[in-house]
């Protein structure tokens, strides 16, 4: 592909560091060491005096000195071939790679998959160029040849990440050299503003950040993080609301923290030109209505006022959301003025029914603890209960509940009791809103394949009442659940009648018995918490056993446990090691280091 010899050559040059083989001059010329007074010493018939025995000898120190030094040029001429040789294969190797002889197109194609945003990376910091090389730029430096293909790709410019520290003359000259040869395509952006966070008062007016925003009219997915005041002369471009044509993804969520005071004046509406936005991840953001919310697809809201919010995001959004994800606070427990309580809600969503998503498959609600004391961070699951009562979702496959809290405080109200009145209702559905769950499942009338439940208040009757219910047993496929750490035997989630539940029948001449309990899993994680976790050692061992072993289609093909006491694991370490090797993927790990990983592979790091 080179035009002509001397370009094959400056490539060898270039690439394999090619430097002339500098051997000493060769002698292969052997000379007879005979002197003239040499063949009548030996014609004499007599014995050699001394001298003449010395004078023989020196000169066969002679002829072995010249014979030695014969061998060493041959070795140099060998393994002067050989360098030629390995010379010849790299030469070989770089100009007739199979890489070289791609047509250019799929060259170019080769050079985009190699990039993102997080690969393309750009970083300044005060007196500090080193980051101001990115990955595009390094790809033209291999060869002529790439950099001809890299600067007609515009694909190759158009994914960066971008870490502003300072405003610097050299990054902006950098971005704006990405941006240009970029052309029309669309950015794909992430972008990290890094400020000093001792400063209160300090705003930053980032100049490559207005250079980005210039370009919002070719923005394709955004991503902006920031950790510092900004000026709102950052987004004054924003502010009239530019067409966004190609704009598909938006992130936020990394200005969630004193949102007001790191983002003033941006306001979603700025976006409400984009037509094509399918995904946005925000946080604390004014609900606005001019903004596209129909045409979102996927929508992670996270937000500290209560479910109000979320409902009314979820109606703004329409029927065409497909994948919602919520975070948002949770009361304290016995909290009756909290934010979620009912006197609270705007009467629209009060009074209204449920809203019907028929696209809604992906359903995550975190709920965040609030402290109450130094050692409680209980929180109320009234916001999550608002949620299942106010929508309805018939297509919902993946549902996945979790909340931070890292121990649990027990309380006698959390039990359900018989007979117990509306007050006493109320007062347990802030742990856990069991009865929302099963009127929201029957009122969907989905069918899920995926149940993800982290860090929960839920009992073991609870969890067996929701996993028997046709619309979450039938076809699950993945199911997680991870203890808190404080679970006591006799609050266990996961106990052996659990255990016992999830036994999966064995095959009796021929015939099986009942299906059992969610009979098509396939992927199981389970978190152990750290007490008594040894007695469920061997009924948990048995289950896994039974779903491995039964000859069906949908028998148990991975298992992860999650355990903060890795004890009791190692006195059924070969049991474990044994279903490994018959080919179930497992994984067992505490919360530091790995124990067994899949396949066999063992990460102790």
């Amino acid at each position: 592909m080179m035009d002509s010899e001397s370009e094959r050559l400056g490539l060898l040059d270039e690439l394999v560091g090619f430097t002339d083989f500098n051997a000493s001059p060769y002698s292969l010329d052997p000379r007879t060491l005979v002197s003239p007074d040499l063949i009548p010493i030996l014609r004499s018939g007599h014995a050699p005096s001394p001298q003449e025995t010395a004078y023989i000898n020196a000169l066969s120190v002679k002829a072995e000195t010249e014979r030695l030094e014969h061998i060493r040029t041959v070795e140099r001429l060998i393994n002067r071939i050989g360098f030629l040789q390995n010379q010849e294969e790299i030469y070989a190797s770089i100009v007739l790679s199979p890489i070289r002889k791609l047509p250019i197109e799929i060259l170019s194609i080769v050079l985009t998959l190699s990039l993102t945003p997080n690969v393309n990376y750009f970083s300044i910091r005060s007196g500090d160029k080193s980051g101001l090389k990115s990955r595009a730029v390094e790809l033209g430096l291999v060869c002529t040849h790439w950099r001809l293909v890299s600067l007609r790709t515009p694909q190759v410019w158009a994914n960066l990440h971008v870490e502003i520290y300072a405003d610097d003359p050299g990054l902006n000259a950098a971005i704006q050299m990405h941006l240009e040869r970029s052309q029309s395509v669309p950015l794909y952006l992430d972008i990290y503003l890094r400020g000093p966070l001792h400063l209160q008062q300090y705003f930053l007016c980032s100049s490559p950040l207005q250079l980005l925003v210039s370009y919002c009219h070719q923005w394709g997915e955004v991503t902006l993080v920031a950790n510092a005041p900004l000026f709102p002369r950052s987004f004054e471009w924003l502010m009239g609301c530019p067409e966004m044509p190609l704009l598909q993804q938006l992130d936020l969520t990394g200005c969630s923290e004193a949102a007001n005071t790191l983002l003033p004046g941006l306001n979603v509406k700025f976006f409400k030109n984009a037509k094509r936005l399918e995904r946005l991840c925000i946080a604390a953001c004014y609900l606005d209505e001019e903004f596209p919310w129909t045409q979102l697809r996927f929508l992670d809201l996270n937000t500290s006022e209560g479910s109000n919010t979320v409902l009314r995001a979820v109606r703004l959004c329409g029927q065409g959301l497909e994948v919602a994800k919520f975070a948002l606070p949770g009361s304290p427990v016995g909290n009756y003025t909290s934010f979620h309580s009912s006197a609270l809600q705007h009467p629209d969503f009060q009074s209204a029914p449920f809203q019907l998503h028929p696209q809604l498959g992906h359903l995550g609600v975190m709920i965040l603890a609030r402290q109450i004391s130094p050692n409680d961070n209980r929180c109320g699951f009234e916001g999550l209960s608002d949620i299942l009562t106010g929508i309805s979702c018939p297509k919902l496959n993946t549902l996945r509940l979790v909340s931070n809290v890292s121990r649990k405080v027990w309380n006698d109200e959390c039990q359900p009791e018989e007979g117990e009145g509306e007050e006493q209702r109320q007062r347990r559905r802030a742990f856990w809103p069991q009865q929302d769950l099963i009127d929201f499942f029957r009122r969907s009338k989905c069918s899920l394949t995926s149940l993800q439940l982290k860090g929960l208040w839920i009992s073991e009757v609870e969890l067996l009442g929701l996993l028997k219910l046709p619309e979450v047993g039938d076809n699950l496929r993945e199911m997680v659940v991870h203890e808190l750490e404080s679970n006591v035997e006799s609050k266990r989630v996961l106990g052996k009648r659990f255990m016992e539940e999830m036994m999966f029948p064995r095959v009796v001449n021929g015939e099986m018995s009942s299906p059992g309990l969610l009979p098509r899993l396939r992927q199981l994680e389970i978190k152990l918490p750290s007490s008594h976790s040894y007695p469920i050692a061997t009924p948990l061992h048995k289950m896994v056993t039974s779903r491995w072993h039964i000859d069906v289609e949908h028998r148990l093909e991975s298992v992860h446990l999650i355990l903060i006491d890795p004890d009791y694991v190692f006195a059924l370490h070969e049991a474990w090691t044994n279903l490994q090797a018959e080919g179930l993927a497992i994984k067992i790990q505490t919360t530091k280091h790995v124990i067994l990983g899949y396949n066999g592979e063992e990460d102790l790091t």
